[in-house]
């Protein structure tokens, strides 16, 4: 019996989380192909059905989470007041996003970093949506006066790399804390960076 297209995206999305389990217990490299079969329960040649290889199958899981990520949180952010507040928005969906599943975020913190797919095309192109949307926020405030001149897009790396940060610490730390519980301190920081010098 021919497969159908359901079934055949139910074993994808299958094969995605067993492959998120497996990296994130073992790490990237130390993974093979069997492993994440097996965590799927898919016999090891289904995985070249669907994915040619590890950096693949990492790429994918990098490209769909960041577009759940946005499926969420879009209509959340632009239902804002006012550029602050949707940076506020911004950060606290960033964190409690990643922060609902450890083994995910191990994934994107620590796995993702070292894979070369990764470094290089996909990361330009999916990060880099990203990167655009956080500009858009910074532009529209200083428009208005709220956010600090500069390079949208190098501000946006910055407030990038503070979530980016809390994530890391948190995957690594052996204290048992949420990450949510860093979103106050993450939103005041950010805040504060952003703000404009106060004029002479």
């Amino acid at each position: 019996m021919p497969r159908t297209p359901r079934a055949q995206t139910d074993k994808r999305q299958r094969i995605l989380q067993g492959a998120i389990e497996a990296f994130s217990d073992q790490g990237f490299h130390r993974t093979r192909v069997s492993d994440v079969a097996r965590a799927a329960g898919v016999a090891d040649g289904t995985i070249y059905l669907y994915f040619r290889n590890k950096d693949e199958l990492l790429a994918t899981i990098f490209e769909t989470t960041l577009d759940r990520f946005w499926q969420r949180g879009e209509e959340h952010l632009a239902s804002a007041e006012d550029p602050v507040e949707e940076m506020q928005r911004l950060v606290s969906l960033h964190l409690r996003f990643l922060g609902e599943d450890r083994r995910l975020a191990s994934v994107f913190q620590v796995d993702l970093r070292h894979s070369v797919t990764f470094l290089g095309e996909v990361s330009r192109r999916v990060l880099r949506r990203y990167l655009e949307r956080v500009a858009e926020i910074i532009e529209r405030g200083q428009v208005l006066g709220r956010f600090v001149p500069g390079d949208s897009m190098q501000l946006a790396g910055m407030v990038f790399g503070v979530l980016d940060s809390l994530a890391t610490t948190w995957v690594l730390s052996r204290r048992n804390y949420r990450l949510e519980s860093q979103i106050p301190l993450a939103q005041s920081f950010v805040g504060r960076a952003l703000l404009p010098e106060p004029a002479a």
